[in-house]
């Protein structure tokens, strides 16, 4: 991709990064790189948008120039980026008063790049910096950016939904980077990002089991995070089809069958093996059988929730 100097006028860089940007209008791709997503498309060629840039005074150069370099189809971006890993440092009484949301203030929040580059789906490893200390857990990002508040007391905020939280032992986990995963990290503020090996030993550390590689795998993971993928109780794990029974949220009984690969359950299928009849959910690490499966019995695809 071509590289472009935007602007270096403060006003331009001010609507950049306190409008469009936090308002995802335009996503970080990579450092110095932008993309327009759907939402500025709409914005951009829609009677509003033309008001709201116009009435923010806001160059149309810049929209324009942003527009060309990511979209254009020679040098197209992908409109979805991978997740990204974070390491956040936050009290735990925090969490314990809000264990639904990350915030800041939203003063701070502008000054801090990270954040802002944060977006749904992205993971989060949740440590407590503050006694007591600790791995509070795994988590998911589960909203876009918003703020809330009025004046000064604006935070910026995302909503976070748990994937594991260590409850078997002492909470928070006690966690040295050094010594319990062989990281050296020397975090820089309150959050910050993690390259995909530094949280895959952290997350492995925190699950207590690497990814799985086959089906016995498969339900040594379900085991651990049943709870935070809406399974309250599992009654039985057996040989047979199907695998397991279990009890959903609501307590009402569901059947599972565990697979490495979606796609070994429509081999066992066409073979007389498994009758999707007397399955409600089929949990697998990866989904191969895709979009051509029927929409029964539920798919649990568990790589893109724990995988790195």
């Amino acid at each position: 991709m071509q590289h472009h100097t935007l602007v270096t006028s403060y006003t331009i860089r001010k609507q950049f990064y306190d409008h469009l940007l936090p308002n995802g209008y335009v996503e970080r791709v990579s450092r110095g790189v932008y993309q327009v997503t759907p939402k500025g498309e709409k914005l951009r060629y829609s009677k509003l948008g033309k008001t709201a840039i116009s009435s923010l005074n806001f160059s149309s150069f810049l929209f324009n120039h942003i527009y060309s370099v990511t979209v254009n189809k020679r040098n197209l971006v992908s409109k979805t980026r991978e997740p990204k890993f974070w390491y956040i440092r936050h009290g735990f009484c925090w969490y314990k008063k809000n264990p639904k949301i990350i915030s800041w203030n939203k003063i701070y929040a502008e000054k801090n790049r990270d954040f802002r580059t944060i977006r749904k789906d992205d993971k989060v490893i949740y440590y407590s910096h503050e006694e007591p200390k600790g791995i509070v857990g795994l988590f998911r990002v589960a909203s876009d950016y918003y703020e809330l508040g009025v004046g000064k007391t604006i935070s910026s905020r995302y909503d976070i939904a748990p994937l594991y939280l260590p409850f078997d032992g002492k909470w928070p986990l006690e966690f040295s980077p050094t010594k319990d995963v062989g990281l050296s990290l020397r975090p820089m503020g309150a959050i910050f990002e993690l390259k995909k090996d530094q949280y895959r030993k952290i997350k492995s550390f925190l699950l207590g089991m690497n990814e799985p590689i086959n089906h016995e795998g498969v339900v040594a993971l379900f085991s651990k995070i049943h709870r935070e993928i809406g399974y309250r109780l599992i009654e039985k794990i057996h040989q047979g089809y199907p695998d397991a029974i279990v009890l959903d949220s609501r307590g009402k009984e569901k059947r599972i069958e565990f697979e490495f690969d979606s796609a070994d359950f429509l081999k066992d299928m066409e073979m007389g093996k498994h009758d999707p009849e007397k399955c409600d959910v089929i949990v697998c690490w990866k989904d191969g059988w895709g979009a051509t499966r029927p929409s029964r019995p539920k798919m649990v695809e568990l790589q893109s929730l724990y995988g790195s």
